[in-house]
């Protein structure tokens, strides 16, 4: 039988303090303001899969982030932030995907 095991390493790490230092620990932030909003490109390890991974706030009202990419590695991920930043700043009403769905997140199929 196939287990959730991103949801189940979720709900471990809800609790514990230590993980959540863990994930903001390098994790980088970058504002990108616009004349009448600003986008957030974030970009952390995370727990629940164990691989870092750049999430975008498209706007300062979004409730959510959209998850654009993932990566193995913490300078793979410096180096993608970077990618979105720009991107983002050249094109902010650029169109955003998810890198993967909820069932490829809580099954832990689908990284790359």
């Amino acid at each position: 039988m196939e287990y959730p095991t991103g949801y189940v390493r979720w709900l471990r790490g809800l609790n514990d303090p230590e993980i959540q230092r863990l994930q903001r620990k390098d994790a980088q932030q970058t504002k990108i303001l616009l004349k009448d909003d600003e986008i957030l490109v974030d970009t952390c390890w995370v727990y629940d899969l164990d691989r870092w991974e750049t999430g975008v706030y498209p706007s300062k009202t979004a409730k959510s982030c959209i998850i654009v990419e993932e990566y193995a590695t913490k300078e793979d991920a410096i180096k993608g932030h970077e990618k979105w930043v720009k991107a983002l700043t050249e094109n902010p009403k650029m169109e955003l995907k998810a890198c993967r769905d909820a069932l490829d997140w809580g099954y832990g199929r689908g990284m790359k």
